[in-house]
């Protein structure tokens, strides 16, 4: 137990957490955020339970590397979001 506590510790760092992005995206190119849900109002992915009239659903997402950032495309809205990590 206390090999994984130091793992999810490491992780957490946020030059280890940029690499694994990184290398996420670069394989899997997916960030899991398509058809999650956007909260305007809180700036946040919320769980399904939590839609509101500030809750936009999400079509697709990118994470671009060299900026850390993660770009969603929302459904019915023209301009994107993104979130600095």
């Amino acid at each position: 137990m206390a090999v994984l506590e130091g793992l999810r510790h490491a992780l957490r760092q946020p030059a280890h957490l940029r690499r694994a992005r990184s290398i996420w995206w670069e394989k899997l190119h997916t960030v899991c955020l398509d058809h999650q849900i956007w909260d305007w109002q809180t700036g946040e992915v919320v769980v399904a339970k939590r839609i509101a009239s500030t809750t936009t659903m999400i079509y697709s997402a990118c994470y671009e590397p060299e900026t850390n950032k993660t770009l969603l495309s929302l459904i019915g809205v023209w301009e994107g979001v993104e979130i600095k990590l």
